[in-house]
């Protein structure tokens, strides 16, 4: 290789490194979260404050938003990790619909399959945030939800996800709510 082609060669190099920042191309510029001011029991990771319309609440710093904020004032409405799923919203929530099949091969002479274990389904009210929510559990098979629900004003969070325990953090963000403006005057 004579100097010339060397030359061109560490020119092109420099030139290509010279354009990079350091960071992989799929790397996101992270952008400093609010920290959650509220104890979140029994975790020991970092929590980050939420955003939404008339309320805050907290996630761990591990889970990202998913979509577009409905306005610079709030955070995006649907939050995620790897095992989990939480989504705030104004008005009623929408409606679960939780639909289980069960496929069975029977040989002749086989007896007859047990029926399909119904939803444990769980219904209480709970103080969160200073105001009276409605809190709905549903645990079947695999699948867990949750929901907590306020009529004044008319917000909810609702949780989804795979396995138990994080069913019990859904819960604990549930907890982490706090309000930003006063219920409204019967």
């Amino acid at each position: 290789m004579d100097k010339t082609c060397f030359s061109v060669c560490v020119a092109v190099c420099l030139a290509a490194c010279a354009g990079r920042t350091g960071a992989p191309d799929s790397t996101a510029s992270v952008v400093a979260a609010p920290p959650c001011t509220v104890p979140t029991p029994n975790t020991d990771s970092l929590w980050r404050e939420v955003r939404a319309v008339g309320f805050t609440f907290c996630v761990p710093v591990s889970w990202r938003s998913q979509g577009t904020a409905p306005s610079a004032a709030v955070d995006p409405r649907t939050w995620r990790a790897e095992s989990g799923t939480m989504t705030w919203g104004t008005g009623l929530p929408p409606t679960r619909e939780v639909i289980a099949r069960k496929t069975v091969v029977l040989r002749e002479g086989d007896p007859p399959p047990q029926s399909m274990p119904r939803p444990d389904i769980r219904n209480y009210t709970e103080l969160l945030g200073g105001r009276t929510a409605e809190v709905t559990e549903i645990h079947s098979q695999n699948l867990h939800y949750t929901e907590a629900r306020w009529h004044d004003p008319a917000v909810y969070l609702q949780g989804e996800t795979r396995n138990f325990t994080t069913a019990q953090l859904l819960l604990t963000i549930h907890r982490t709510v706090r309000f930003t403006r006063e219920p409204s005057s019967p």
